[in-house]
């Protein structure tokens, strides 16, 4: 299990790795509630400029999800600008949901 967290962590920025429905749902799901606990615990600590910190580390989590959501686009065999679908608002919560079902190729 270690190994497996060791290897996306290290190639989660590697544009050409393919991504298991296992691993871009993990990572998805950790983008999502360390959103949540940034914005929690950035609420109740006392002088944190949440206004500060917020947009650069929502620019990293939308980074992280677009490479992580290329990978997985590979992992089924799409091309890479599907992800492009992830822009548009609601679409692209959608592709991201779709993402998770299909089976690797």
């Amino acid at each position: 299990m270690t190994k497996c967290i060791i290897y996306r962590i290290k190639n989660l920025f590697n544009l050409k790795d393919k991504a298991g429905r296992l691993d871009y749902f993990c990572v998805q799901l950790t983008l999502i509630i360390s959103l949540f606990v940034f914005v929690i615990i950035g609420g109740q600590i006392q002088n944190f400029q949440l206004n500060q910190f917020l947009p650069l580390y929502l620019l990293i989590t939308i980074v992280i999800s677009i490479f992580n959501s290329i990978q997985r686009i590979n992992s089924i065999g799409m091309k890479r600008l599907f992800f492009l679908i992830i822009l548009i608002p609601i679409v692209g919560q959608l592709f991201q949901i779709y993402l998770i079902f299909p089976k690797q190729k």
